[in-house]
């Protein structure tokens, strides 16, 4: 599959990263999805700096219109330990990929799902910058064939050269996932699987609270 840098849209959303009280993915390469605060698959072409945010508007009288955001927030699955970092994580990530293309419009659907997994500060900026343009040929080819995906998600050691904090601590985490995204279409039809590689940050208040995404770094 081509990398999702989309011809009308670039998307860059960036904002300072805190930890918020409640609990609600990057250098880029022409198959990565850029964004320090949350990589989606609406990709951007170069990383951003903190506390800005820019965006390439369409070129052309063809783009979608702005996809709107849901005002209610998105809740964990209750089999999921939210005082696991590792667990949060994972549930980060398969959220984000877990789509179906009957009911949504396009990947922006996935990252609604994982705010439920982020800080508040976080998941409202999510909320908040939504894309331009709700899918791409990929999406276009799923919603044909009516998909919803499939996903498998692992955990992989964090090598020297990955982004990211190497070392953990009591109230921060760092977690690599390995993320096979397999659509599964009506009538039989089955695509090409995806290797996806989202690197999580993570926090949490103290010791006795939950962990939450800050922010995530997601590569082919």
């Amino acid at each position: 599959m081509t990398s999702r840098m989309v011809n009308c849209f670039t998307r860059i959303a960036v904002v300072t990263l805190a930890l918020g009280a409640t609990a609600c993915g990057t250098p880029a390469t022409s198959n990565s999805k850029a964004n320090p605060t949350r990589s989606t698959p609406s990709v951007s072409s170069s990383p951003s700096s903190a506390g800005s945010s820019s965006a390439s508007v369409c070129p052309t009288a063809h783009c979608p219109a702005r996809v709107s955001g849901p005002s209610a927030p998105a809740l964990p699955n209750p089999g999921v330990d939210l005082h696991s970092a590792t667990a949060v994580a994972l549930a980060e990530v398969e959220a984000t990929w877990t789509l179906n293309t009957t009911t949504a419009s396009g990947w922006y659907s996935g990252e609604l799902a994982a705010t439920a997994y982020m800080t508040q500060t976080y998941a409202s900026s999510i909320r908040a910058n939504p894309p331009v343009m709700s899918g791409d040929v990929t999406w276009s080819t799923w919603a044909a064939h009516q998909v919803t995906t499939s996903v498998a998600a692992a955990v992989e050691p964090i090598a020297a050269s990955d982004p990211g904090g190497p070392i953990d601590t009591a109230t921060s985490a760092y977690a690599k996932i390995a993320a096979t995204v397999t659509p599964t279409g009506a009538g039989g039809w089955v695509g090409p699987s995806e290797l996806w590689v989202t690197y999580v940050a993570l926090a949490r208040v103290d010791l006795g609270a939950i962990w939450q995404v800050t922010s995530t770094e997601t590569v082919r």
